[in-house]
């Protein structure tokens, strides 16, 4: 033990030494332990964003879209699943559609519109900012009410109150005066989600002002229990399936997590693969300063030996002063890597950078084995130099 802390004394030594060669060294780690941490960090901080606002709509909602085709899915079918499934504790009808555009003022914008029933805001996880929601009176009434999204709000009417103000909304039929009842939260758009963007009405208004709106129908239901999940979209499909020839299509939010998770591992693979060349070019860039090294100490190599010094005390000497400049660089690669990780999340989207204990340890053992393969061969030239040839060069 005292001599392993002997050897990195003397690798300490040496370093302040050559204090330019060891920097110049250091600074190829840094590149190459900085890309591996930037790219884990945004994309790991992405992955949980992302499955974060996933489970935030619910993790127990099954969707149920049916292929325009074959027809829509109507009140008899929802009858059906809750005669036969029961694992379902909501199921409401859900239209859309994307040809209309709201005007407060002099300001427009498009939007789609999307009916429901109270009873979808209820079991679903869309928290208001403001004002209340329509309620049966308004959706058996075909009430001209809406909840609009936070994008809506900030186009239309800025800082300016919006509860209780009137819109314009049109489309290729005629024109409508709305009263915004309710304002959601801001959800972003990482999940590729337009909710932001969106009006939600009572699903009878809907139908009454575009009888043929474009698009599926489409069945979102809670479950009792979201572990059968996958046993109740069998369930729907087997339902429901003969009436649908042409196609029947349910997902849910764990669904959604899972190919969420699958994308951004592959992407992490991505970027690790292009981080280690950047890891590989500075391990070379090591190995010829360390070589560099081994011939400009020569008299001290060839001395070492004439008092005594072993290859293998050699040999440990170089390899730990390569294994302590990769982790200088590996640790202020660390903290270069967090920043520009931040920044690239930052323009990429609304999330943060994660760092996880689990990445800075890989980065570390990639830093140490760089040392290691990259320094092997100069310490091997090392200890084998002849002390005579040695001193006499």
């Amino acid at each position: 033990m005292s001599a392993l802390i002997g050897l990195v004394k003397l690798a300490f030594a040496n370093l302040q030494i050559n204090k330019l060669r060891s920097v110049l060294t250091v600074i190829g780690m840094i590149f190459g332990t900085g890309a591996v941490i930037a790219t884990l960090s945004s994309n790991e901080g992405a992955s949980q964003f992302i499955k974060k606002e996933l489970e935030s709509m619910g993790t127990n909602v099954v969707n149920i879209v049916a292929d325009g085709s074959s027809g829509v899915l109507t009140s008899e079918h929802q009858a059906l699943l809750k005669k036969y499934v029961d694992n379902f504790r909501m199921l409401s009808p859900v239209k859309e559609s994307m040809n209309f555009k709201m005007t407060f003022g002099v300001n427009s914008t498009p939007i789609r519109i999307v009916g429901v029933d109270p009873a979808f805001f209820l079991e679903t996880k869309l928290s208001l900012a403001s004002g209340r929601l329509y309620d049966s009176y308004d959706n058996t009434h075909s009430a001209l009410v809406g909840v609009i999204g936070a994008q809506i709000k900030r186009d239309l009417f800025g800082a300016r109150n919006a509860i209780n103000e009137y819109v314009h909304v049109t489309d290729q039929n005629g024109s409508y005066v709305f009263r915004v009842s309710a304002i959601l939260r801001e959800r972003g758009t990482a999940t590729g989600s337009s909710i932001d963007s969106t009006v939600f009405v009572p699903i009878r208004t809907l139908e009454k002002l575009a009888p043929q709106t474009s698009g599926p129908t489409l069945l979102a239901g809670t479950l009792y229990n979201d572990e059968r999940s996958s046993v109740t979209r069998e369930q729907v499909k087997a339902i429901l399936g003969k009436a649908f020839p042409s196609g029947l299509s349910t997902s849910d939010s764990r669904e959604s997590i899972e190919k969420t998770q699958g994308i951004w591992k592959k992407q992490n693979l991505v970027g690790i693969c292009l981080a280690m060349i950047s890891l590989v070019t500075g391990g070379v860039g090591i190995m010829n300063i360390m070589l560099l090294s081994v011939a400009q100490r020569k008299k001290e190599i060839g001395l070492r030996k004439a008092v005594g010094a072993t290859d293998l005390y050699i040999l440990s000497q170089f390899l730990i002063e390569a294994v302590i400049v990769c982790l200088l660089g590996g640790i202020i690669g660390i903290m270069v890597g967090m920043f520009f990780g931040q920044q690239v999340a930052k323009m990429m989207g609304q999330w943060e950078a994660v760092l996880n204990l689990s990445t800075i340890a890989m980065a570390l053992c990639c830093a140490v084995l760089t040392g290691v393969v990259f320094g092997l061969a100069p310490a091997i030239r090392a200890s084998r130099l002849d002390p005579y040839e040695a001193l006499r060069g």
